[in-house]
């Protein structure tokens, strides 16, 4: 007969508390419900459709402090609770968006498509993409794939 011991009971159950871990809140999903708005099935905008901005320590180019203000709007998207803020966010091209991590672990935001990320980042980092042309984009977290939300770039 097998002896069992505390090692044999515990290394299942932290590797089923950490595959769990890795999969995100359950709520990501539900983020689209909250902000008034039904999930966006996936786009096929073309790659390079969005252009990778500055870090949100450098001023955006077309941010609303710039003179250039009217060529775009600047939109933010915060992460917390292992989701995005905003499940469908409508844009319009030459906007940019921020998105700013508040959680303890690193996230990022992540176009289905690869046609935009912002790399992983910390707590209270943000990253700031800006949008060129009209398109509809999925992304997600690539640390967390649960985690997705949709841009919609329209004039």
């Amino acid at each position: 007969m097998k002896k069992i011991t505390a090692m044999t009971v515990l290394v299942p159950v932290f590797t089923a508390l950490l595959v769990l871990s890795a999969c995100g809140n359950s709520n990501s999903a539900n983020n689209a419900e909250e902000a008034g708005s039904a999930p966006v099935p996936s786009a096929s905008a073309p790659a390079g459709a969005w252009d990778a901005g500055t870090s949100a320590s450098e001023p955006a180019a077309d941010s609303a402090d710039s003179p250039n203000a009217a060529a775009g709007t600047e939109h933010n998207v915060d992460i917390s609770n292992f989701s995005f803020s905003m499940g469908t966010l409508e844009i319009h091209p030459g906007d940019t968006v921020t998105f700013t991590n508040h959680d303890d672990v690193a996230h990022s935001a992540t176009a289905d498509d690869n046609s935009f990320d912002t790399g992983l980042h910390g707590k209270d980092e943000s990253k700031t993409i800006t949008f060129d042309k009209e398109g509809e984009i999925s992304y997600h977290c690539s640390a967390h794939p649960g985690m997705q939300a949709t841009i919609i770039v329209k004039a």
